[in-house]
């Protein structure tokens, strides 16, 4: 029996609130959800329309993406199941996929497809250092969050080290406009199709077009195979910086083309990037270290920043200490010696010296632990 998308909104998946129907395929939907505050992308398969091998991949992205934790990888919160339908609940993306934004505004500058790919790569770096590979990378599962950063999602495909094979001899798995040689003949596959597929992804980005066109997926498929890496210059003439890129990405042999994630994000070195909606800087959420070119050193502590801390925690100490002693609460009742010390401020200290105190204290400690972990993180650079 059909079950419209429509019936779980209102409903509780897991303590989310089910508000909406974002999606819905023929074995599930994905629906908006919210728990205190926060927002999640809630994606549903209904037991009764998933194969057993289809269940299996829902439940391998689930934990997959639970065991990853990046700023360029779209976050898992929870995932679960129950007698009608499996479920997991991602970061909700404000942006969608980066292929409807290109759908939307035409191709991107050089300097903006710099700027994804960039963070795509250390997203796919995070992701091949966990041993998956991704295998289905193209611009529809690129989402963007809502300053426009992007962010790996849909693992439906991905395969890790450590799974047992489920694929059956003979299928393909991917998309063809971005598969590589080895995949489509079904040869063992690693990371370096991800590299590939990520070299076809920037072509598009910037032309508009994949890297080959068809009449059908084989035909496509073909090309990846056998035809020469086409020349992103030709469709633009902007591209020219990306052209060697595009084509060491996308060798047709993965001999050929970086060894990792990280050697391909060496290859755009000293180009220029832009965040795609003009003005959100292209910086990594909380906690995480903002990109730097190669060889180049991190800043050190503030020492100007350590010198207005000093300027300010300095009066606010000397108030509070006066204070308190004159209230004797920090021992006999008496007074800082020589002269009347800030008599105009001496009334507002009685009141607030605790509170200065406390402010005082707060600035001195951010500074210590600013400087701390800085020379931590470059200790680890």
């Amino acid at each position: 029996m059909h079950e419209p998308s429509s019936s779980l909104v209102g409903t509780m998946v897991d303590e989310w609130q089910i508000t909406k129907v974002i999606g819905e395929g023929a074995m599930g939907a994905v629906y908006g959800a919210t728990r205190l505050g926060k927002r999640a992308a809630i994606k549903v398969a209904h037991q009764t329309k998933i194969s057993a091998d289809s269940m299996e991949r829902f439940r391998r992205e689930a934990q997959i993406l639970m065991d990853l934790d990046h700023p360029y990888v779209v976050r898992c919160f929870t995932a679960g199941e129950n007698e009608r339908f499996i479920y997991v609940a991602l970061e909700h993306m404000e942006g969608g996929p980066l292929q409807a934004y290109v759908d939307s505004r035409g191709p991107l500058s050089v300097a903006q497809a710099v700027g994804v790919m960039r963070r795509v790569l250390q997203g796919l770096g995070a992701v091949h250092r966990a041993g998956v590979v991704h295998r289905d990378l193209k611009p529809d599962n690129v989402l963007l969050d809502d300053r426009g950063r992007p962010k790996l999602a849909d693992f439906s495909l991905a395969r890790h080290r450590d799974h047992r094979k489920i694929t059956q001899a003979g299928t393909i798995l991917g998309t063809a406009d971005y598969m590589s040689p080895e995949q489509f003949k079904g040869e063992g596959v690693d990371h370096r199709a991800d590299l590939y597929a990520a070299g076809a992804m920037l072509y598009q980005l910037v032309t508009g077009s994949p890297p080959y066109e068809g009449r059908s997926s084989l035909a496509v498929l073909k090309q990846h195979a056998d035809a020469p890496v086409p020349d992103p210059a030709a469709r633009n003439p902007t591209a020219g910086p990306l052209t060697g890129i595009v084509q060491r990405l996308m060798a047709k042999s993965p001999d050929e083309r970086p060894e990792s994630a990280e050697a391909a994000l060496a290859l755009f070195e000293g180009l220029s990037e832009a965040p795609l909606n003009g003005q959100s800087p292209l910086t990594p959420l909380f906690g995480f270290k903002p990109i730097r070119r190669a060889g180049e050193a991190l800043a050190g502590p503030s020492k100007l920043a350590d010198l207005l801390t000093f300027v300010l925690a300095l009066p606010l100490l000397i108030l509070a200490l006066d204070a308190g002693l004159r209230a004797g609460v920090l021992g006999p009742e008496r007074h800082l010696g020589g002269p009347e010390l800030l008599p105009t401020l001496r009334a507002q200290a009685d009141a607030h010296w605790v509170a200065a105190l406390v402010v005082a204290s707060l600035l001195l400690v951010l500074r210590i632990y600013a400087r701390i972990r800085t020379r931590a993180k470059s200790g680890a650079q």
